[in-house]
């Protein structure tokens, strides 16, 4: 991990989104993507780690899904396609595996980037923004929201969500490391009706949640101000939200702003 996270500050120091990460929040960012070494490669020159490419497995055998937990080369070996032979050889590893997809995120800016993936097969699935609000108001739970032990089933994501979660925010993340979120919700009789998940500690939002007949009854202020009641951090940060999703929409109406535009591509292996 030593060596990794080394690598990993030299490869993104110079990254347009600051990557300021410390080697116990880049081990708990691979263990919430379910980063497998078995899968993840490594460019090396005389021992030294030059470039990487970290990989996450979930699924079952016949379904197995990769995501691209990150990818990166020191800035002294930038530009010699060393990316390009590190991707290659990971997708020669998934289809050794029988994994049957490919999934990652790239910059919209990064068009570099974006044409290196499209070179290797992938295609991009939707555009998603990454929002961020400093919350100023004072903390309270609002009446009716209660902290959650449970959640729903993963099928049910997309319904609450309006879309399908990507990796990284996706319920399987958010089990991986449970104990640093705290989960709100609002209950009709039996039935959760809304639901939120932040990081107690940096403010990071993992899903906002409103079922469809609910959403011009409880709007997604109404869970932001339950979450902000659940962690100390003035600035909440809402990653990968799907471009034009009623959750995109009602953030941007609310003052949160999009700091960062991604494509989310996916390749068939």
């Amino acid at each position: 991990m030593t060596e990794l996270h080394a690598a990993f500050v030299d490869a993104f120091s110079e990254y347009d989104v600051p990557m300021t990460l410390s080697q116990d929040a880049l081990l708990q960012m691979m263990t919430i993507r379910d980063y497998h070494p078995g899968v993840s490669v490594g460019c090396f020159d005389a021992g030294q780690l030059l470039g990487f490419v970290l990989v996450g497995v979930r699924g079952a055998d016949g379904a197995r899904r990769a995501y691209d937990v990150a990818t990166g080369v020191v800035r002294s070996h930038q530009n010699q396609h060393i990316g390009s032979r590190l991707v290659e050889a990971v997708i020669e590893g998934l289809r050794a595996q029988g994994i049957a997809s490919f999934v990652l995120e790239v910059l919209e800016q990064n068009e570099a980037a974006r044409r290196l993936y499209e070179r290797q097969g992938f295609v991009v699935q939707r555009r998603i923004a990454c929002y961020q609000y400093v919350y100023s108001a004072p903390r309270a739970m609002p009446a009716g929201w209660e902290q959650l032990d449970g959640l729903p089933p993963d099928s049910a994501e997309a319904t609450y969500n309006g879309y399908l979660p990507s990796w990284q925010q996706s319920l399987q993340s958010y089990r991986n490391a449970a104990s640093d979120y705290a989960v709100v919700g609002m209950r009709e009789a039996h039935l959760l009706i809304a639901y939120g998940i932040v990081q107690r500690q940096n403010g990071s939002v993992m899903q906002i949640g409103i079922l469809p007949d609910w959403r011009d009854r409880i709007g997604v202020a109404q869970v932001v101000d339950a979450l902000a009641a659940q962690t100390g951090a003035d600035t909440l940060r809402f990653v990968n939200v799907e471009a034009g999703s009623w959750v995109a929409q009602q953030l941007a109406s609310i003052g949160w702003t999009a700091f960062v535009d991604q494509h989310e591509m996916m390749r068939q292996i």
